[in-house]
């Protein structure tokens, strides 16, 4: 069985950046950022610009060999028999082993020094198969960063479960790590059709790659480069990464606290940070000293202190705008993989099975003894008393009765009392 599908894609390039999209939410993601490169050359291309040369390879992998045939991507990597995973992430892991020379004979052509991996929890693919390829480019040194998404709550236990875990044995496999929470999606864009709101997370993706891309290709007055992104990140754990563009006329420094704050990301507190890498690119006009300062000061002011590495350079496509692009790592506290959103989500679904607990427990109504109907002997009907069965006979002979009087008495307005009483007489 072929593994590799190549539509014509070069062998190698100069790109070092290498993007991969596993299973159907990696491929997804990486799809959606493929197809913006292709309209933004498009538009160069229109207005009779030179086209930029490729500075980051894709590929797109999966079990699923139907799946892959869709994708415009060029570069193709089928898992295994390419039958699919089945919702089962072992499965996906061992489809990931039989191909894993495959994979890395590709890094190793491009020689690859930083790759995303990109992936969504909780499903048999990208759960499975993800770690795997992470472990491998980690053991040939490259710089591996995964981007992953949370399922929603309501998917079902077993589905955020096996997200939970897959996300845990990917952190053993990454340098960086970005997550982020489907719920937080639903909670910002639950009003968009369903596939404008999952761009959303597709857009962490690709702001992230744009963020490191602007860093090592950008010529400044103060450069940044590939070693300054590895010391930032290399075994940094769960990392922050944004990258703010604000008009002119609008301050870096309040774009820049806009984008941190972002709710998307599962993490978004730069607070506490060890480590951060700032660059800043400006369009036609340059910032001034005091707005570079005051964007370092800021920085300083929310991690509560550390370490800056950063650059700025002139970027002329930014026009009129400025960008910042901020790398933060090297937290000490463990992330809560469940962000408020989430939780609350979580909360409803525990009421709601609680609830049903409860109806389950409650006793059972009373029957009630239906006497056959008369013109002078109504049926009684609707009685609803409590401890029906811990009552002595008499008394639920006289609850009957009683009963029976006040329905008769609303049916023909007459004390049929009498009649009905010589029912009881034994």
């Amino acid at each position: 069985m072929e593994k590799l599908i190549d539509f014509d894609a070069p062998v190698s390039s100069n790109s070092i950046i290498t993007v991969i999209g596993v299973g159907g939410g990696g491929n997804n993601a990486v799809n959606h950022m493929f197809n913006l490169k292709v309209a933004d050359d498009k538009i160069r291309e229109d207005r009779g610009e030179e086209v930029e040369t490729d500075v980051v390879t894709y590929i797109v992998c999966n079990t699923d060999r139907q799946a892959l045939e869709h994708s415009r991507v060029p570069l193709k990597i089928c898992l295994g028999s390419g039958l699919g995973a089945g919702n089962n992430p072992e499965k996906g892991r061992e489809e990931a082993e039989k191909s894993i020379n495959d994979i890395v004979s590709h890094f190793r052509a491009n020689n690859t020094e930083m790759l995303f991996v990109t992936a969504g929890m909780g499903g048999g693919t990208g759960t499975g198969a993800a770690p795997v390829i992470a472990a491998a480019a980690k053991k040939e040194g490259i710089l591996t960063v995964g981007v992953v998404t949370m399922p929603l709550r309501a998917e079902g236990p077993k589905r955020c479960g096996q997200a939970e875990r897959g996300i845990e044995e990917l952190k053993k496999n990454v340098d960086a790590l970005l997550i982020i929470n489907n719920e937080n999606i639903r909670e910002m864009y639950g009003s968009l059709a369903y596939s404008e709101a999952f761009k959303k997370a597709d857009e962490v993706l690709a702001t992230a790659v744009k963020s490191i891309t602007s860093i090592i290709y950008g010529h400044g007055y103060v450069n940044a480069d590939m070693e300054d992104v590895k010391s930032i990140m290399r075994d940094s754990g769960v990392s922050l990464m944004c990258m703010a563009v604000s008009p002119g006329n609008e301050s870096i420094k309040k774009a820049m606290i806009d984008s941190l704050e972002s709710p998307l990301l599962n993490h978004n507190d730069i607070g506490g940070a060890q480590k951060i890498l700032a660059y800043i690119s400006c369009g036609r006009d340059e910032i001034t000293l005091n707005e570079l300062h005051s964007v370092m000061e800021e920085l300083q002011f929310m991690t509560g202190g550390t370490d800056i590495i950063w650059g700025a350079g002139r970027d002329e496509s930014l026009g009129d705008q400025n960008s910042v692009t901020i790398i933060a790592t090297g937290f000490n506290k463990e992330v809560d993989l469940k962000t408020d959103a989430a939780k609350e989500a979580e909360r409803r679904m525990e009421e709601l099975k609680r609830q049903r607990e409860q109806k389950d427990k409650l006793p059972e109504e009373p029957k009630t003894e239906v006497i056959a109907t008369s013109p002078s002997r109504p049926a009684i009907v609707d009685i609803d008393y409590e401890d029906w069965e811990s009552r002595p006979a008499f008394i639920r002979r006289k609850m009957v009765f009683d009963n029976t009087r006040t329905e008769s008495t609303k049916t023909s307005g007459k004390d049929v009392s009498g009649s009905n009483a010589e029912l009881f007489k034994h």
